[in-house]
């Protein structure tokens, strides 16, 4: 019994060491095909397939894991290879590069490399792969970006900085030694984060380039937006300085917009709104945006018994509404907008409307005629835009509310009726409007 124990302890022991044998051939033929693939990249292009293939076996092993060798030759493969793909780019501009995680594999092997060297030599090589992976770790980040694969863009500027750090913890030169190339790549990276969402480290870095006085309204407005929820005051110091520093910036303007219109600040916004105007004439946005402001506005001075200043802003209102319909006759947010307008012009008068009620006297009852006269005029008005709109949407569901009112108000029953049933379908979970009511009618 003791010798078959034996047997197998030998077993396992002549296993492992084949297996690190095995590890040891496959750096030597990813090493081998690393090289005649340098040498005739032509004829020899299915060799760094080889190379990548060997060097993935080659790492399993523990030794390689510990070897400088090992990982200076994963870096040195994974690097060759983007760069093949990169260039294939020059050739045909169609060419799609697959390898974009090459760069940030290839960077972290040359640190893997630097951090297992034992020869300087060792340490020099793998510093030298860092340097000359920097272009390729920019070059996918960029690719990324305009892609919209915002997490890997931002992985790949990252890396350009972990690889800057490391060149210079070396005391070595960089690539972004050169003055603003440091600050340049830091940009990138801010972009990135915020594009991926982590606002967290987009500040970090916005935070840094502020410091450094970088030229770009970008950072402004990245550091409004990585601190309004948690450090409002930051964020609008940040915004106000961008704003002087970049007057005409109409990124910076609309990001002022939107703070106005977050905190509910109509009457500064009014101004806002017609420079961006003003910067932008064809922005159809911009004009039903303002339109929604005075409406607003309209409403306030309404409420407050300002009749002039309400008429004023109900016209304003109405007239950048249509300014928005002059660029784009289909955009229903403006159309729908109108429709609305006029119908909150019409319910805003039904107090009034129900006052004059209580009034029986031939004088009382002309009044409360002429009053209910322009109610359903102004319900009529509104009536048109909001057919408009349920004809692109029959399931919209606060256009069948406002048709059921307006016919309910108007005195047309029947067809109330019918848009209330149109609005219970809309709200069901099975029996929706299949087609439009005005678009048959």
């Amino acid at each position: 019994m003791k010798k078959v124990l034996l047997g197998i302890f030998t077993l396992l022991v002549f296993s492992f060491s084949l297996s690190a044998q095995d590890t040891g051939k496959a750096l030597k033929k990813a090493a081998r095909a690393l090289s005649a693939f340098n040498l005739d990249p032509t004829n020899n292009a299915e060799k760094l397939a080889e190379a990548k293939e060997e060097i993935e076996i080659a790492m399993t092993g523990e030794e390689q894991k510990n070897s400088a060798k090992a990982w200076q030759t994963k870096g040195e493969i994974y690097s060759t290879a983007l760069g093949q793909d990169l260039g294939m780019t020059v050739v045909n501009p169609e060419h799609k590069v697959t390898n974009t995680d090459a760069a940030i594999i290839a960077n972290e092997a040359f640190l893997m490399a630097a951090k297992k060297a034992e020869k300087k030599y060792e340490t020099k090589d793998a510093m030298e792969g860092l340097t000359a992976n920097i272009g390729n770790l920019s070059n996918v980040g960029i690719l990324e970006y305009k892609a919209g694969n915002m997490k890997n863009a931002y992985a790949n500027f990252n890396a350009v900085l972990d690889a800057h750090k490391a060149l210079k913890d070396a005391g070595m030169e960089s690539p972004l030694d050169a003055e603003g190339e440091y600050d340049n790549a830091m940009y990138l990276a801010a972009l990135g984060a915020s594009g991926a969402e982590d606002m967290e480290t987009a500040g970090m870095y916005f935070d840094k380039l502020a410091e450094n006085d970088y030229k770009d309204a970008a950072v402004y407005d990245g550091i409004y937006k990585a601190n309004i929820d948690s450090n409002p005051e930051k964020a609008i110091a940040a915004l106000e300085k961008g704003r002087k520093l970049f007057p005409d910036n109409t990124s910076l303007l609309f990001t002022e917009i939107n703070y106005y219109l977050r905190e509910g600040k109509l009457d500064e916004l009014t101004g806002k709104l017609k420079a961006a105007i003003e910067a932008e004439p064809e922005n159809v946005t911009l004009y039903s945006t303002l339109g929604n402001v005075y409406d607003n506005l309209f409403q306030r001075e309404n409420k407050a018994g300002n009749v002039e200043k309400e008429q004023e802003y109900f016209d304003l209102a109405l007239k950048y509404y249509n300014d928005a319909l002059k660029i784009d006759p289909n955009y229903s947010d403006a159309t729908y907008s109108i429709g609305a307008l006029y119908y909150n012009k019409a319910a805003t008068m039904t107090t009034e409307l129900q006052t004059l009620a209580d009034d029986y006297s031939p004088a009382g009852m002309k009044k409360y005629k002429a009053k209910q006269d322009e109610v359903k005029g102004y319900f009529n008005q509104a009536l048109p835009f909001f057919k408009e709109v349920e004809k692109a949407n029959p399931n919209d569901i606060n256009t069948l509310i406002a048709l059921k009112e307006i016919f309910a108000k108007t005195d047309q029953l029947q067809l109330s009726g019918e848009f209330k049933t149109r609005l219970e379908n809309a709200q069901s979970a099975d029996a929706k409007n299949t087609e439009s009511y005005f678009g048959n009618n």
